[in-house]
Protein backbone atom coordinates (compact mmCIF):
# COMPACT_ATOMS: atom_id res chain seq x y z
CA UNK A 1 0.00 0.00 0.00
CA UNK A 2 2.83 2.48 0.90
CA UNK A 3 4.63 1.62 -2.89
CA UNK A 4 1.03 2.33 -4.21
CA UNK A 5 0.80 5.98 -2.09
CA UNK A 6 4.62 6.56 -3.21
CA UNK A 7 3.54 5.64 -6.70
CA UNK A 8 0.59 7.85 -6.74
CA UNK A 9 2.32 11.00 -5.25
CA UNK A 10 5.39 10.84 -7.38
CA UNK A 11 2.68 10.97 -10.46
CA UNK A 12 0.89 13.70 -9.27
CA UNK A 13 4.58 15.72 -8.92
CA UNK A 14 4.99 15.05 -12.57
CA UNK A 15 1.64 15.97 -13.90
CA UNK A 16 1.90 19.04 -11.98
CA UNK A 17 4.83 20.19 -14.03
CA UNK A 18 4.94 23.67 -15.87
CA UNK A 19 5.76 27.19 -15.74
CA UNK A 20 6.63 28.44 -11.85
CA UNK A 21 3.75 30.48 -10.38
CA UNK A 22 5.70 33.43 -10.65
CA UNK A 23 7.30 33.48 -13.99
CA UNK A 24 3.29 33.75 -15.06
CA UNK A 25 2.79 36.34 -13.55
CA UNK A 26 5.94 38.31 -14.66
CA UNK A 27 5.33 37.33 -18.37
CA UNK A 28 1.41 38.61 -17.97
CA UNK A 29 3.16 41.80 -16.74
CA UNK A 30 5.96 42.02 -19.34
CA UNK A 31 2.80 41.51 -22.11
CA UNK A 32 1.06 44.46 -20.31
CA UNK A 33 4.22 46.64 -20.07
CA UNK A 34 4.69 45.90 -23.23
CA UNK A 35 1.43 47.05 -24.56
CA UNK A 36 2.01 50.15 -22.32
CA UNK A 37 4.55 50.96 -24.33
CA UNK A 38 3.09 50.93 -27.54
CA UNK A 39 0.51 52.61 -26.26
CA UNK A 40 2.31 55.90 -25.19
CA UNK A 41 3.74 55.67 -28.38
CA UNK A 42 0.76 55.67 -29.97
CA UNK A 43 -1.19 58.11 -27.59
CA UNK A 44 -4.23 55.79 -27.75
CA UNK A 45 -4.72 52.66 -26.20
CA UNK A 46 -6.00 50.22 -28.87
CA UNK A 47 -5.99 46.32 -30.36
CA UNK A 48 -2.11 45.98 -29.34
CA UNK A 49 -2.32 46.64 -25.69
CA UNK A 50 -5.44 44.05 -25.73
CA UNK A 51 -4.02 41.60 -27.72
CA UNK A 52 -0.61 41.46 -25.43
CA UNK A 53 -2.47 41.02 -22.29
CA UNK A 54 -4.87 38.02 -24.29
CA UNK A 55 -2.94 36.16 -25.43
CA UNK A 56 -0.62 36.37 -22.21
CA UNK A 57 -3.39 35.74 -19.29
CA UNK A 58 -4.51 32.71 -21.69
CA UNK A 59 -0.67 31.82 -22.12
CA UNK A 60 -0.15 31.58 -18.59
CA UNK A 61 -3.28 29.91 -17.80
CA UNK A 62 -2.22 27.03 -20.45
CA UNK A 63 1.55 26.61 -19.44
CA UNK A 64 1.68 27.59 -15.52
CA UNK A 65 2.01 25.00 -13.10
CA UNK A 66 -1.17 23.21 -11.50
CA UNK A 67 -0.40 24.83 -8.09
CA UNK A 68 0.32 28.31 -9.17
CA UNK A 69 -3.08 28.39 -11.38
CA UNK A 70 -5.02 29.98 -8.63
CA UNK A 71 -3.01 32.63 -7.63
CA UNK A 72 -2.04 33.29 -11.51
CA UNK A 73 -5.31 33.95 -12.49
CA UNK A 74 -6.57 35.80 -9.56
CA UNK A 75 -3.36 38.59 -10.65
CA UNK A 76 -4.92 38.59 -13.67
CA UNK A 77 -7.49 41.73 -13.34
CA UNK A 78 -5.76 43.31 -10.71
CA UNK A 79 -2.34 43.26 -13.37
CA UNK A 80 -4.77 44.81 -15.72
CA UNK A 81 -6.65 47.28 -14.25
CA UNK A 82 -3.36 48.11 -12.56
CA UNK A 83 -1.25 49.00 -15.94
CA UNK A 84 -4.06 49.91 -17.49
CA UNK A 85 -5.03 53.27 -15.40
CA UNK A 86 -1.41 53.90 -15.05
CA UNK A 87 -1.18 53.67 -19.14
CA UNK A 88 -4.18 56.16 -19.52
CA UNK A 89 -2.77 58.50 -16.90
CA UNK A 90 0.24 58.96 -18.64
CA UNK A 91 -1.54 59.16 -22.40
CA UNK A 92 -3.87 61.97 -20.51
CA UNK A 93 -1.03 64.18 -18.91
CA UNK A 94 1.32 64.31 -22.24
CA UNK A 95 -1.94 65.05 -23.77
CA UNK A 96 -2.97 67.77 -21.73
CA UNK A 97 -2.69 70.99 -21.77
CA UNK A 98 0.55 73.34 -20.22
CA UNK A 99 -0.26 74.05 -16.54
CA UNK A 100 -3.15 71.70 -15.56
CA UNK A 101 -3.11 70.03 -12.82
CA UNK A 102 -1.57 67.02 -12.42
CA UNK A 103 -4.29 65.48 -10.16
CA UNK A 104 -7.76 66.75 -10.95
CA UNK A 105 -11.26 65.47 -11.56
CA UNK A 106 -11.39 65.21 -15.49
CA UNK A 107 -7.90 63.25 -15.32
CA UNK A 108 -8.86 60.58 -12.85
CA UNK A 109 -12.28 60.32 -14.74
CA UNK A 110 -10.09 59.89 -17.56
CA UNK A 111 -7.19 57.47 -16.68
CA UNK A 112 -10.27 55.01 -14.76
CA UNK A 113 -12.34 55.29 -18.17
CA UNK A 114 -10.59 52.73 -20.19
CA UNK A 115 -10.63 49.91 -17.28
CA UNK A 116 -14.17 50.89 -17.84
CA UNK A 117 -14.65 50.69 -21.33
CA UNK A 118 -12.27 47.55 -21.91
CA UNK A 119 -14.44 45.48 -18.80
CA UNK A 120 -15.80 43.21 -21.31
CA UNK A 121 -12.21 42.49 -22.88
CA UNK A 122 -10.85 41.51 -18.87
CA UNK A 123 -13.70 39.26 -17.95
CA UNK A 124 -13.27 36.90 -21.08
CA UNK A 125 -9.49 36.74 -20.71
CA UNK A 126 -10.54 35.89 -17.19
CA UNK A 127 -13.41 33.69 -17.67
CA UNK A 128 -11.39 31.61 -20.15
CA UNK A 129 -8.41 31.34 -18.03
CA UNK A 130 -10.56 29.90 -15.13
CA UNK A 131 -12.17 27.40 -17.60
CA UNK A 132 -8.82 26.21 -18.58
CA UNK A 133 -7.19 26.02 -15.21
CA UNK A 134 -10.80 23.94 -14.00
CA UNK A 135 -10.25 21.71 -17.30
CA UNK A 136 -6.05 21.41 -16.71
CA UNK A 137 -7.16 20.33 -12.85
CA UNK A 138 -9.52 17.79 -13.91
CA UNK A 139 -7.83 16.28 -16.41
CA UNK A 140 -4.60 15.58 -14.28
CA UNK A 141 -7.19 14.09 -11.46
CA UNK A 142 -8.17 11.52 -14.03
CA UNK A 143 -4.63 10.92 -15.29
CA UNK A 144 -3.50 10.45 -11.76
CA UNK A 145 -6.18 8.26 -10.61
CA UNK A 146 -5.55 6.00 -14.00
CA UNK A 147 -2.23 5.77 -13.16
CA UNK A 148 -2.92 4.98 -9.51
CA UNK A 149 -5.15 2.06 -10.60
CA UNK A 150 -2.94 0.94 -12.91
CA UNK A 151 -0.08 0.87 -10.10
CA UNK A 152 -2.23 -1.44 -7.86
CA UNK A 153 -3.43 -3.92 -10.71
CA UNK A 154 0.00 -4.42 -10.97
CA UNK A 155 1.27 -4.68 -7.88
CA UNK A 156 -1.67 -7.19 -7.00
CA UNK A 157 -0.12 -9.03 -10.15
CA UNK A 158 3.12 -9.38 -8.52
CA UNK A 159 1.64 -10.63 -5.22
CA UNK A 160 -0.42 -13.36 -6.57
CA UNK A 161 2.59 -14.69 -9.24
CA UNK A 162 4.43 -14.39 -5.69
CA UNK A 163 2.10 -16.75 -3.76
CA UNK A 164 1.22 -19.03 -6.69
CA UNK A 165 5.33 -19.43 -7.07
CA UNK A 166 5.16 -20.56 -2.92
CA UNK A 167 2.04 -23.05 -3.31
CA UNK A 168 3.91 -24.93 -6.09
CA UNK A 169 7.11 -25.24 -3.96
CA UNK A 170 4.85 -26.28 -1.07
CA UNK A 171 3.22 -28.85 -3.10
CA UNK A 172 6.68 -29.54 -4.84
CA UNK A 173 8.36 -30.20 -1.56
CA UNK A 174 5.38 -32.63 0.12
CA UNK A 175 5.42 -34.42 -2.55
CA UNK A 176 9.32 -35.79 -2.17
CA UNK A 177 8.95 -35.71 1.58
CA UNK A 178 12.04 -33.80 2.35
CA UNK A 179 10.98 -31.39 4.74
CA UNK A 180 11.87 -27.42 3.58
CA UNK A 181 14.12 -27.06 7.13
CA UNK A 182 15.92 -30.40 6.68
CA UNK A 183 16.46 -29.29 2.74
CA UNK A 184 17.72 -25.85 3.88
CA UNK A 185 19.99 -27.51 6.27
CA UNK A 186 21.73 -29.70 3.36
CA UNK A 187 22.48 -26.56 0.92
CA UNK A 188 23.94 -25.08 3.80
CA UNK A 189 26.39 -28.42 4.54
CA UNK A 190 26.95 -29.19 1.07
CA UNK A 191 28.39 -25.26 0.84
CA UNK A 192 30.47 -25.34 3.68
CA UNK A 193 32.25 -28.31 2.96
CA UNK A 194 34.87 -28.47 0.20
CA UNK A 195 37.55 -31.78 -0.84
CA UNK A 196 40.41 -31.56 0.96
CA UNK A 197 43.46 -30.74 -2.02
CA UNK A 198 46.94 -32.49 -2.07
CA UNK A 199 48.59 -29.05 -1.73
CA UNK A 200 46.76 -28.31 1.67
CA UNK A 201 49.34 -29.80 4.30
CA UNK A 202 47.25 -28.43 7.35
CA UNK A 203 43.84 -29.75 5.65
CA UNK A 204 45.29 -33.33 5.14
CA UNK A 205 46.91 -33.55 8.49
CA UNK A 206 43.71 -32.47 10.11
CA UNK A 207 41.15 -34.65 8.56
CA UNK A 208 43.70 -37.80 8.38
CA UNK A 209 44.12 -39.63 11.55
CA UNK A 210 47.53 -41.89 11.52
CA UNK A 211 47.16 -45.62 11.02
CA UNK A 212 46.99 -48.13 13.60
CA UNK A 213 50.58 -49.59 12.20
CA UNK A 214 52.11 -46.13 12.68
CA UNK A 215 51.61 -45.54 16.42
CA UNK A 216 54.30 -46.29 18.91
CA UNK A 217 53.35 -49.11 21.36
CA UNK A 218 53.89 -47.89 24.41
CA UNK A 219 55.73 -50.72 25.76
CA UNK A 220 58.49 -50.08 23.31
CA UNK A 221 58.51 -46.61 24.48
CA UNK A 222 59.10 -47.54 28.08
CA UNK A 223 61.62 -50.02 27.59
CA UNK A 224 63.02 -48.40 24.49
CA UNK A 225 63.95 -45.59 26.92
CA UNK A 226 65.87 -47.53 29.52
Amino acid sequence: MSHANSGSRTTLNKGASGLPTWSGITIVLAALLTGMLISIMNLDMGVPYLACFVVAGLAVALFTELRGLFLTVAMLPVSFAAVTILTSFIITRMMAADGTPMFNKTTIVTAVYPLAQYFLVLAAVTAGAIVIAVLRLKSHQRNSAKRAEEHTAQRRQEAEADRRNRETVTRARAVTGTPPDKTARAQDRAQVRRPVQEGDPDRRQTHERPSRAQRPRMDEDVYGNE
